[in-house]
Formats: C-alpha cells, sequence, structure tokens
C-alpha cells in the first residue's frame, strides 16, 4: 500500500510593518500556517514527504503575505487598501459558479453545484481564520511619521481704494502770477534840472 504524506506548518512570523496610509512603520508578530496537499508515494514520485514539506513551506509563506495584508494599523486604525480583494475574488468564484450550475445547469449540474458551494464555505472559513490571525497580531516599535509643517498663509496684498463716486466740484482755472525784477528808482539830484521839463 502506498504511503501518502500531507505536511501542515505553522510558524510566528516577524516582518516589518509600514503602513501604505499614514506612513507608520514599526515590527508586526503573528502567526501563520501552512498546508500543503496530499502527496502519494509511487515508483515516479520520489521523496514524497519532502515534497509534501516543501509544499507546506510554500503555502505559509502565501498565508504570511496574506495575513500581513489584512493587518490593522495601530496608528491610523485603517487595513491597507485592497485588504479583502483577493479574499472575495478566492470566494466568490466557486459561489459565482455554483449559482450558475444551479440557475442553468438544470437538475443535471446539482452535484457541481454542491461541489462549489463546498469548496467556497471551505475557503470562506479559511479566509475568516486568516482574518483572525491578522487581528491578533502584534505590532511594536511602532514609529508615526512627524507632521507635515502647515504652509504659511499667503497675505493678499493690500488693493487700492476705489475712488470716490461723488462728483468733486469744478474749479476754475487760475492764471499764473507774473512776477517781474523791482525797478530801483534813484533819488534826484541838482545836475538833473526840473523834471517837468522831461
Amino acid at each position: 500500500m502506498a504511503m501518502q504524506y500531507k505536511v501542515t506548518a505553522s510558524e510566528l512570523k516577524e516582518r516589518y510593518f509600514t503602513c501604505e496610509r499614514c506612513g507608520a512603520f514599526g515590527e508586526v508578530q503573528f502567526h501563520a500556517i501552512g498546508e500543503g496537499g496530499w502527496v502519494q508515494e509511487s515508483f515516479f514520485v520520489e521523496d514524497a514527504e519532502q515534497r509534501a514539506a516543501t509544499q507546506a513551506a510554500d503555502a505559509l509563506q502565501v498565508d504570511a503575505e496574506r495575513v500581513i495584508g489584512m493587518i490593522r494599523c495601530p496608528a491610523c486604525k485603517q487595513r491597507p487598501k485592497g485588504a479583502f480583494t483577493g479574499a472575495y475574488l478566492r470566494v466568490g468564484l466557486p459561489t459565482l459558479l455554483g449559482l450558475v450550475a444551479i440557475f442553468y445547469g438544470g437538475a443535471g449540474l446539482v452535484m457541481v453545484a454542491a461541489l462549489c458551494g463546498g469548496v467556497a464555505a471551505w475557503l470562506l472559513f479559511r479566509e475568516l481564520k486568516r482574518l483572525g490571525r491578522a487581528n491578533r497580531a502584534m505590532v511594536y516599535k511602532l514609529t508615526k511619521p512627524a507632521p507635515e509643517a502647515k504652509p504659511e498663509k499667503a497675505y493678499k496684498p493690500l488693493r487700492p481704494a476705489k475712488p470716490s463716486q461723488s462728483p468733486r466740484p469744478a474749479t476754475a482755472p487760475v492764471a499764473p502770477l507774473r512776477t517781474s525784477a523791482p525797478e530801483i528808482v534813484r533819488p534826484r539830484g541838482p545836475e538833473d534840472g526840473p523834471g517837468f521839463l522831461k
């Protein structure tokens, strides 16, 4: 009888953590689980146990990346953008296939719809367990980014006062005064003679 091997790896991971929303960074510690598939010994498959262990190690790394993508930042209390996009796709695809099989396949595809429903339920369970491990993750040595300095308020230059709308009184032009050099009057002497003869 051929032997079958299935390995489940579990490890406490420590990674660097950076929040893409607020920029806080630190170190995070969380639990990752990797479960490999069944590997059967045969003439063509050598060292089936080692291959099962390799599958579990690869699944462990995938799980770690998915868990860290769901961790909520302690600083801004937000999860990364698109934290649940992959989970929605993984659970939604078999669910959609099962619904299509029910509504358009008739009685002949009932088993297919049931199989898709079972796969979707199993994947949903895994995603919820992964979310629980992400919520229990420990973020320490958290460093919050310094707040950005607010730019100084630009003051607008003062606008010139608008001219008054009241009409100004009309004034007549004033002619400039003409000035001339003063005339010097010399006193009359005896040599000038009588003034009336001039």
